[in-house]
């Protein structure tokens, strides 16, 4: 019976002392936790670099921290509660340097966490400027305004000077000191070819430069267009014939379009058109013979992909046969239209005999 009593007891002692550790167990400290990110974490000497630090406590508050920035067992940054978000610090020697940070928390438990940075040597050479110059438009008749757009970069210091000649002739047009404006415009007067040429200088006397071309030409030529022969007196019921001409001493035409009015009592008997603009011209508007509209609208175009041209000589020749009845009679040119490459009107000429009389009598 004693023996059995003796037992209980022991059982009992033991889950007694089971339970206490397991208590013990629930009401131990979690540690806290710390990141410590170096940014950037490598460079050259005087290196700044902004540590990021975070830190949190589960079952707790942090009470302290500190950052060791080169692990030497001093600390450099300390302070009360959660660390900062950033910490700047400069790195003034060469080396690599272990940063370590440690959070305290409530309970003096402790986290820890490191990184590595690496400052090296600067260099003792001089790293050169550089520097990029752009035109628009870089071409077109005078007198053209371009406008010059500047770009600088200096690795290890500061731009002094900037200097732009605009036609590469040794004389600068456009100059300043420190840092490069954006733009600068320019008007061009002359003809040529210029070459317009950017110089930046830095802090340590070196430089770069950058070049573009710009193409200035003369305005083409005025077209010409006129109606041969210039017909005057004709008897009654006759044949006449006039040709639609057109010179254009530059090589821009690439669709051309006339129109013409006549009387109604005119009979239209014949009607040729010439490829001014070359054999693959394609055509549209051919009257019909003996047609009776009193209107031509005629045009030739070049092929998709095919090269502008110049135009020099007759488009088209129209044959009528007069009427009987006596009087004054007008043929006229109410549009000539001459396209570029784009497509777009090449403007600023007026038809040259435009209308012409024709007396019946």
């Amino acid at each position: 019976m004693k023996l059995a009593i003796s037992m209980m007891v022991c059982i009992l002692l033991v889950g007694m002392m089971y339970g206490c550790v397991e208590k013990n167990r629930e009401e131990e400290n979690m540690l806290p936790t710390c990141t410590l990110v170096a940014d950037p974490a490598n460079g050259t000497v005087p290196l700044t670099v902004a540590f990021i630090l975070t830190a949190s406590d589960s079952d707790g508050n942090i009470s302290s921290w500190e950052l060791d920035i080169d692990n030497d067992g001093s600390a450099d940054y300390t302070g009360a509660g959660n660390p900062p978000a950033t910490q700047d610090h400069i790195y003034d020697n060469q080396g690599s340097y272990t940063a370590k940070l440690m959070v305290i928390d409530n309970e003096e438990k402790t986290g820890v966490d490191t990184t590595l940075i690496t400052v090296n040597e600067a260099s003792s050479e001089n790293q050169f400027p550089t520097c990029t110059l752009s035109v628009n438009p870089s071409s077109g008749y005078i007198p053209l305004m371009v406008t010059f757009s500047m770009a600088v970069h200096d690795p290890d210091g500061i731009i002094t000077s900037w200097n732009l000649d605009t036609n590469n002739d040794g004389t600068v047009e456009y100059s300043g000191s420190g840092n490069i404006s954006d733009t600068q415009r320019h008007t061009y007067t002359s003809t040529g070819i210029y070459i317009a040429k950017l110089t930046v200088t830095d802090n340590q006397g070196d430089t770069d430069t950058d070049a573009v071309t710009i193409r200035i030409t003369e305005k083409p030529p005025i077209p010409m267009v006129s109606i041969n022969p210039a017909l005057q007196s004709q008897y009654p019921g006759t044949s006449v014939c006039i040709q639609v001409l057109i010179n254009s001493d530059n090589a821009l035409v690439k669709a051309v379009n006339v129109k013409m009015t006549y009387p109604s009592n005119f009979t239209l008997t014949n009607f040729t058109s010439y490829k001014l603009l070359g054999s693959s011209a394609l055509e549209v508007g051919i009257p019909a013979p003996s047609g009776t509209t009193n209107m031509i609208d005629y045009g030739q175009a070049l092929p998709y992909g095919t090269v502008p041209t110049a135009l020099d000589g007759a488009l088209i020749t129209l044959c009528f046969t007069l009427p009987s009845t006596p009087g004054s009679y007008s043929l006229d040119l109410t549009e000539v239209v001459l396209l570029d490459d784009s497509l777009t009107p090449l403007t600023g000429f007026q038809p040259a005999d435009g209308t012409i009389i024709i007396t019946v009598d």
